[in-house]
C-alpha cells in the first residue's frame, strides 16, 4: 500500500466515523424530543438512513481501500448492491416523507400534533418497504448490472462494464425516443387547441 491509498482509505474512514457521530448525536436528540415534537420522529428516521449511507459510503470503501481487499466475497456482490442500493432507496424515499411532514405540520397542525408514534414510525417504516420494492423491480432485471467496491478503482466498477454500456444505452435511446414522442403530441395538441380558440 502505498501513501495514497493509505491517505485516500484513512480520510474516508475518518470523515465518515466524525459525521456518524454528529449524525448519531443528531438522531438521538431527535428521538428523546419526539414525544413532544411529531416532526422529530420522521428527522430521527432519515438520520438513521443517513447514518447508514456515512457507512456505506464512507468506512465501506475506506476499509476496501485500507486492506486492498473487496471484503465480501464475489458470491455476495448483487446482495451486497442490493443492500446498497436499498439504503440509497430509504434515503432518497426520507427527502419526502420529511418534506410531506412538514407540509401536514402546516397545514393541518392541530392533526399532526395528535399524531401517534404508531402511525409516524410506520410511515417511516413505508420509505424502507417501498426502497425493498424498488430493489426488487430493479434488481432482478435482464438489463442490470452489479457493482461492487473495487480497491484500485478507489470506487464502485460493474462487473460487465460492456453490458453496462450497451443497456444503459439502449434504455437512454428508447427513454429519448419516448419523450420525443410525448413532446411532438403535447406541440399538436397545444397547436390544435389554439386552432379551436
Amino acid at each position: 500500500m502505498d501513501g495514497g491509498d493509505f491517505f485516500a482509505g484513512l480520510s474516508l474512514i475518518v470523515l465518515a466515523l466524525f459525521f456518524i457521530f454528529l449524525y448519531a448525536i443528531v438522531a438521538f436528540v431527535m428521538f428523546r424530543g419526539s414525544e413532544k415534537t411529531v416532526g422529530f420522529r420522521y428527522l430521527f428516521s432519515a438520520a438513521i438512513s443517513g447514518i447508514l449511507l456515512l457507512f456505506n459510503y464512507g468506512v465501506w470503501p475506506g476499509l476496501v481501500i485500507l486492506t486492498k481487499s473487496e471484503i465480501t466475497t464475489e458470491s455476495m456482490r448483487p446482495w451486497v448492491h442490493m443492500y446498497l442500493d436499498w439504503v440509497w432507496f430509504a434515503s432518497c424515499n426520507h427527502y419526502t416523507v420529511v418534506a410531506w411532514s412538514r407540509f401536514v405540520a402546516v397545514t393541518y397542525p392541530s392533526y399532526f400534533r395528535r399524531e401517534t408514534k404508531v402511525i409516524s414510525y410506520s410511515v417511516c417504516g413505508c420509505c424502507y418497504v417501498a426502497a425493498l420494492v424498488l430493489v426488487l423491480c430493479t434488481n432482478f432485471q435482464p438489463w442490470y448490472v452489479t457493482f461492487y467496491y473495487e480497491p484500485s478503482a478507489y470506487g464502485m466498477v460493474a462487473e460487465d462494464f460492456g453490458k453496462y454500456l450497451k443497456e444503459a444505452l439502449l434504455l437512454q435511446s428508447k427513454e429519448e425516443n419516448w419523450l420525443r414522442k410525448v413532446s411532438r403530441w403535447r406541440v399538436k395538441k397545444q397547436t390544435l387547441d389554439k386552432v379551436n380558440l
